[in-house]
């Protein structure tokens, strides 16, 4: 059963909310009785189940369905956090209701909608933090009742994360092979005079439309959505721009659905996907970031790797480490402008001195240390790069 959304409210959903969602609202089976019904049809000794991926965002959901089917079996399936933002917002825009054009200036509007009640829908960073829902779910349900699994693992290889599924569930496996493709779509809604006149009308009738009987509302809004779609071509994706403004807003989340499941223990902050990291200027794909490093970046804006022997960067005790930057390939730094070497990450906060360098060596950049009868900048590691300024 898709999305009945029954776990959402212990009541009637909301009467307000951003464009659409009072009509989304009117969608919501949330009598007990009528939810029950849904799955009158299955004979007897079927497993029954249904898909709300909101559940895992609505924290008390998890109590809700803890208190009804204490038993259930729960299935996560987690997205790359940032393509799924991405994806949540093409899909609101491509349906006429984002009203902005640019993904990451709708999620610096997340908070301010959130404040005026707009639905979950449009919490486009908030919905990608699963560490603290993952943290919330184990708390309400034993942990082998959960089972975690990755989208990426299941484009992949569908027939072996079915399989998964299934012995999960307690059914025969071998059976199911691949998953059938929904709501890909190729429309491109590009910002221009004509859409923005067609996205206004749609936005409006989002917030009256649920005042008319359903038949009217499709009829009213299906030759508008005809008309904005009129384009097709290849469904956006996120850029690495909109990925490094983005990805910091995880990376504390990422490290504590880590610590919460082995399974990702030990792998990059791109655990959850397998895709290779594109080059800057390079023909060949670069290695992802490890955690260690995107995690010191959101905090310092600087790239740094610990020292062999030390503890993470990020650690509560200070521990030595040794900066690299700018983080650009070598080739780009050689060819770029200052300007360009520096745009990101910004240069580290700290450089050592050149009297505490060997003589003849050069030293990209280090941090700051403090040891008995010592003090100012001391060097843990030298590497190639520009010799500092003092």
């Amino acid at each position: 059963m898709k999305e009945p959304k029954f776990f959402l409210s212990d009541g009637p959903p909301p009467a307000t909310g951003g464009p659409g969602d009072v009509q989304t609202y009117q969608e919501h089976v949330w009598r007990r009785a009528d939810y029950e019904a849904l799955f009158a049809p299955a004979s007897p000794g079927t497993l029954r189940g249904e898909a709300t991926p909101f559940y895992l965002y609505d924290l008390d959901a998890h109590d809700r369905i803890q208190a009804l089917v204490p038993d259930a079996k729960l299935i996560l399936l987690l997205r790359d956090p940032v393509d799924r933002a991405h994806s949540n917002w093409t899909h609101l825009w491509n349906a006429g209701l984002e009203p902005e054009a640019d993904f990451r200036t709708a999620c610096r509007a997340e908070e301010q909608r959130r404040a005026d009640g707009w639905a979950g829908f449009w919490h486009y960073v908030g919905l990608g933090l699963y560490g603290r829902q993952v943290q919330h779910l184990y708390k309400v349900f034993p942990r082998e009742q959960v089972l975690l699994l990755r989208y990426r693992e299941l484009k992949d290889a569908p027939a072996a994360t079915l399989d998964r599924v299934c012995d999960f569930l307690g059914v025969p496996t071998g059976v199911l092979r691949q998953i059938p493709k929904e709501n890909v779509n190729r429309h491109v809604v590009e910002d221009n005079g004509v859409n923005r006149v067609l996205r206004g009308l749609l936005r409006a009738g989002g917030q009256v439309g649920h005042r008319f009987p359903v038949p009217l509302r499709l009829a009213a809004r299906g030759p508008i959505l005809t008309l904005l779609h009129r384009k097709r071509g290849a469904r956006p994706v996120t850029t690495p721009e909109e990925r490094a403004a983005l990805l910091p807003l995880f990376v504390d989340d990422i490290a504590l659905l880590q610590d919460l499941s082995p399974c990702l223990a030990g792998k990059t902050p791109r655990w959850w996907s397998s895709r290779p990291v594109p080059s800057r200027g390079h023909g060949r794909a670069r290695r992802p970031r490890s955690l260690r490093t995107v995690r010191s970046i959101s905090r310092t804006g600087c790239a740094c790797r610990s020292v062999p022997g030390a503890g993470s960067p990020m650690s509560s005790r200070a521990r030595p480490t040794v900066c690299t930057s700018p983080w650009w390939p070598r080739s780009a730094r050689r060819a770029s402008a200052p300007s360009r070497r520096r745009a990101w990450p910004p240069p580290c906060p700290a450089r050592c001195s050149p009297a505490t360098r060997p003589s003849g060596s050069r030293i990209r950049c280090c941090t700051t240390t403090s040891t008995a009868g010592t003090s100012g900048p001391r060097c843990t590691r030298w590497s190639p790069g520009p010799t500092p300024t003092g």
